[in-house]
């Protein structure tokens, strides 16, 4: 199912409850549920969320007999949902497979984060089949968690790769290789942790980043085998992955992912495709800057502007050029 019958889904549900309070507030009003005026307020106790509806009926008094009628369903959600996370809080411990700013498998009820039987409550699809990005989202609107940068992992498409040296000539390969990644998120970003993968298939092909490397909101980093300007072509390295990563020159595989192999970010790319460039870097196109505009060389190009103080051409830690 994609997120977006996903989300068409929910909010049909959502207007299907109302309608059924709607109904039930009726219903309760014909009845004469209630004495004197506390009719309307059973009906507005129902249309609260459950939590509201359980303080508000124990506030009512014995004289309100529709009102606590028209509220039990909401109340029993109350129940339902204070115990399952008091049950998770008093254990002590979290065995849930990952966190709710991760997208990924799903998560269980009572594994320890309320937030995620918050979640599972509005939307059992995060429980019982995947806990997508929407889910991620859900997370950040009904718990107030930070996600992207102020907790948790990237979710998926936070970063972007925008451009790769993969074919210096100013410089040896061995020294001169790189990467740039962009922070397409309202929040700075910490690589620390984050895994690079560069071959598909190829589960040895990785390498986990082992420094904090804060990237700003709508800022790059630039990852390189050696940081040395001196010997790197006068390229500025956030991070230096050695001899642990290589970028062949004709085609290769290049990916971001969290240390639970969620895919934040991957691209590949193949001379095949007429973009080959020798002492150029390969740059994203800034109009495409998605990680899924990014997937193949369709919306790359050849760099243009020479790094300053280098003999080849590219942006590194700075915008791409325009693609002409």
């Amino acid at each position: 199912m994609t997120t977006r019958s996903r989300q068409s889904l929910l909010a049909l549900s959502s207007a299907l409850l109302l309608a059924a309070c709607a109904m039930g507030s009726t219903l309760d009003e014909e009845g004469g549920g209630g004495a004197g005026g506390n009719t309307g307020t059973s009906s507005s106790s129902t249309s609260t969320t459950s939590t509201s509806t359980s303080s508000s009926t124990s506030g009512q008094g014995g004289d309100n007999t529709g009102g606590a009628s028209s509220s039990s369903t909401s109340s029993t959600s109350s129940t339902s949902s204070t115990s399952s996370t008091s049950s998770s809080s008093s254990s002590g411990t979290n065995t849930c497979a990952h966190d709710v700013c991760t997208a990924g498998i799903k998560l269980t009820m009572g594994c320890g984060d309320p937030c995620v039987d918050t979640v599972c409550l509005q939307d059992s699809f995060c429980c019982d089949t995947e806990w997508d990005l929407l889910c991620v989202d859900e997370a950040v609107s009904f718990c107030g968690v930070s996600c992207g940068g102020g907790g948790g992992s990237p979710a998926p498409g936070d970063l972007v790769i925008t451009e790769i040296m993969n074919n210096p000539s100013g410089v040896s390969d061995s020294v001169g290789e790189w990467f740039e990644i962009y922070n397409d998120t309202s929040s700075p970003i910490d690589l620390s942790g984050l895994v690079i993968r560069h071959q598909a298939n190829d589960p040895q092909a990785v390498h986990t980043i082992s420094q904090t490397v804060m990237v700003l909101s709508g800022g790059y980093a630039v990852l390189g085998i050696n940081a040395n300007t001196s010997v790197n072509g006068n390229v500025t390295v956030d991070y230096q992955y050695a001899n642990a990563v290589n970028l062949n020159n004709t085609a290769d595989y290049l990916a971001i992912e969290t240390a639970s192999q969620v895919v934040i970010d991957e691209t590949s790319y193949d001379q095949v495709s007429g973009l080959d460039p020798d002492g150029k870097s390969r740059s994203l196109n800034p109009n495409y800057l998605t990680a899924f505009d990014n997937d193949t060389d369709l919306r790359f190009c050849e760099a243009t502007s020479p790094i300053s103080g280098g003999t080849d051409l590219g942006s590194p830690g700075l915008g791409n050029d325009n693609c002409i």
